[in-house]
């Protein structure tokens, strides 16, 4: 069974979080209860919203020991609610988020989940100044699995802190520890792993954009890790010093298709370089709106971003959606944590547009550019037949050689019928009007071109023929 706990800020009811009226008004205090109950016997899901744009101002940090092997699910309303996020990456109001001060965690479940595997969803964090390494999403205990996904944090001062992952102190966890979706700004380390001796679990680290660090993405696995480390499909760029930043590897990494505008994904399998020329013109080409204030919008441009459509599926990489829920190619999604609906090109794994046909039918075919704007719009009528009209979809010509070359139509822009001249066999003609009325059906054989004709032509023929057949029948047989 799943029990489900609401959180709502601006709820103004009993704070029994039984519904969103009745919600809690912080996430700390519906952990609290987590903490009261001590040994779980069902999964939570923890549902925050802000129905009035108030922010949750109060750090998750449990005093207790959340025990049980069930699934704790802190999901935010971008979940449940249309809309989600756009592109920018300043918090949403219209969204529920936590927002901390210097050297407060926003969410710590730091060694408070004993047995528990833990899902944060669609949670919004924001903490700043202090600390070079306070964490904004503390990941720090021994956990079965951990997965953050479709969440955002922004740093909300001077590069520092760490967006998701550990203060510099190593994660000891037998699970696995999946990153994915997620967007993460401003943080001295936006991504942090410090797998520990002990940890043995793989590592996913798919789709994410990280951006404007001082190190983007850290990898330092500790002396006895063993785990496997997953890095794809992610976007990293605008860091201070490093997109990714990599001790000594203990456990076995593999990176391939992510996206830098610095060397360390340069040379992996996949490899996007976002900033071959002016990072500021290439970052134009890839994000809608990036820049170096809190509000760019990291979504894609469009189908012509070196993002779209340039990762890969490797090992079971990349979500099914983005972190708004649309839905990813199958084969070849998106670098980052943005995608494109319903987008209308394919492009093959090295960004490459593959193409930009669109077949109307299995007769017809109409070109269009890479913006859906129709260039030519060619169509074929039948297997032996072929119309042309303009991008516009005008008739331009529409002459239909409609069967081996033996019919020949001709029509007008309008589409009226000028002429119809059928050619039945290579020595006959049949001359037909624009209604299809028989006007003519002179045959014409042996090369002549009427009956009498043809017939004075064969009549010597015929005639000693005749004679032939005659001496033929009148010679009397011979006497055996």
């Amino acid at each position: 069974m799943t029990q489900t706990i609401y959180v709502n800020p601006d709820a103004s009811g009993t704070g029994t979080g039984i519904d969103i009226t009745n919600a809690y008004t912080t996430l700390s205090a519906a952990i609290a209860e987590l903490v009261g109950i001590g040994t779980l016997t069902e999964h939570i899901i923890i549902n925050c919203s802000s129905s009035a744009g108030t922010a949750d101002t109060t750090s998750v940090s449990p005093s207790g020991i959340i025990y049980g092997a069930y699934e704790i699910c802190i999901q935010g309303d971008p979940v449940n609610v249309g809309g989600k996020y756009n592109g920018n990456l300043n918090l949403s109001t219209s969204h529920y988020r936590i927002v901390t001060g210097a050297n407060v965690k926003a969410l710590d479940i730091g060694t408070h989940f004993r047995n528990s595997s833990i899902v944060i969803d669609g949670i919004q964090g924001q903490n700043s100044g202090g600390n070079v390494y306070n964490p904004c999403f503390n990941i720090q205990a021994t956990i079965p699995d951990v997965t953050v996904r479709n969440c955002r944090l922004v740093w909300g001062s001077a590069s520092q802190g760490v967006g998701i992952g550990s203060p510099i102190t190593t994660v000891n966890t037998t699970g696995d520890v999946t990153y994915e979706n997620n967007v993460v700004v401003g943080f001295r380390h936006g991504i942090r792993m410090d797998p520990g001796a002990s940890s043995a679990g793989t590592w996913n680290v798919f789709n994410n954009t990280v951006y404007e660090g001082t190190f983007n993405i850290v990898l330092n696995p500790a002396v006895g890790a063993t785990g496997a480390w997953n890095l794809h499909n992610n976007a990293s760029a605008n860091s201070a010093t490093n997109d990714l930043a990599l001790g000594t590897m203990r456990g076995t990494l593999t990176k391939t298709y992510n996206a830098s505008d610095r060397t360390p994904f340069v040379g992996d399998t996949g490899s996007v370089n976002i900033s071959p020329g002016t990072q500021s013109t290439d970052h134009a080409a890839a994000w809608t709106d990036p820049g170096d204030a809190a509000g760019e919008d990291m979504s894609l441009l469009d189908v012509d971003s070196p993002l779209y459509q340039a990762g890969n599926t490797i090992s079971g990489a990349a979500p099914t959606t983005d972190i708004n829920g649309v839905t990813r190619h199958a084969t070849l999604p998106s670098i980052g944590a943005f995608d494109i609906a319903s987008a209308a090109f394919d492009r093959n794994a090295s960004g490459t547009l593959s193409s930009a046909v669109s077949t109307m039918s299995a007769t017809s075919t109409v070109l269009v550019d890479a913006s859906g704007t129709l260039e030519v719009a060619v169509a074929t009528m039948s297997a032996t037949g072929t119309t042309v009209i303009s991008g516009a979809g005008s008739s331009q010509a529409a002459d239909a050689v409609m069967a081996g070359d033996t019919v020949l139509i001709q029509i007008d822009v309008s589409g009226a019928t000028q002429a119809q001249l059928s050619q039945m066999s290579s020595g006959g003609t049949v001359l037909i009007e624009g209604t299809g009325t028989l006007v003519s059906a002179v045959s014409t054989l042996l090369g002549l071109e009427s009956p009498r004709t043809f017939w004075f032509a064969i009549r010597p023929t015929v005639r000693g023929l005749v004679r032939d057949i005659k001496r033929v029948v009148n010679t009397p047989l011979e006497k055996s």
